[in-house]
């Protein structure tokens, strides 16, 4: 039986490319052993063992202890947990820290540029889908046709906090048990985009808003779309 060169080393998956990546990086494995250090610092500062640690962050000691010890880079949940559970500031971890930009934290869009969605004769532009960071937000261009909520598609809601911001025409803003918000341009509003809601136009022509859909990245999967990308693409699929 024989085989070639590339039978001898199969190539990486994306998740193990980006370890490997790390692992090279001299200037990465320098801020997570510091990262690591304040980690270990603060959690005996409390008395605290990595056990005590672990019931307080739901984070196994084992993988704590390799963050510590700057055997494991530690994913944005997993800090998100520690500060959380520790008790420890944004601050009291990353103070003096030089900042890395690196490309993947970058997206960059051109007008117009994105997956298009229609839905009840609304358009949704959605930019950056290709991007790490959406994960835990997702913007979104609404270009609103809809006149009453029935041609909304009725009331619905999804996961996350959604910001709307006005840009252009006059917004209704209807929600369950209460009478419906008004905007105009340069208003907005911040909710629980699980209350059931619909965007109408106001004005003649189009409404046109722009969306974020937030999500907590402690509980939602960061592999899957954002709760308002899910819920536009099942309803094209009914559709």
């Amino acid at each position: 039986m024989s085989f070639n060169e590339a039978d001898r080393e199969p190539k990486e998956d994306g998740v193990a490319a980006e370890r490997s990546a790390w692992r090279r990086d001299a200037g990465a494995q320098d801020i997570n052993a510091r990262l690591g250090q304040r980690i270990r610092e603060h959690r005996e500062a409390l008395g605290m063992s990595l056990n005590a640690a672990h019931r307080l962050t739901g984070i196994p000691a084992a993988t704590l202890s390799r963050i510590e010890n700057n055997r494991m880079a530690p994913t944005m949940p997993l800090v998100l947990k520690l500060l959380y559970g520790l008790r420890m500031s944004w601050a009291d971890l990353t103070a003096d820290l030089p900042l890395q930009i690196q490309g993947s934290q970058i997206s960059v869009a051109a007008s117009g540029e994105g997956e298009r969605i229609e839905v009840n004769g609304n358009v949704y532009t959605i930019p950056h889908t290709d991007s790490r960071l959406r994960r835990h937000i997702q913007p979104v261009i609404f270009d609103i046709g809809s006149r009453t909520v029935e041609e909304a598609g009725g009331l619905r809601g999804h996961e996350g906090t959604e910001l709307c911001y006005v840009l252009s025409g006059a917004l209704l803003l209807y929600f369950v048990d209460r009478p419906p918000v008004e905007l105009g341009v340069g208003g907005s509003t911040l909710f629980n985009a699980e209350i059931p809601h619909a965007y109408v136009a106001k004005s003649r022509g189009r409404t046109r808003v722009l969306l974020a859909n937030i999500v907590d990245p402690l509980m939602h999967n960061p592999d899957a779309l954002t709760p308002l990308i899910s819920s536009l693409r099942k309803n094209t699929a009914d559709d």
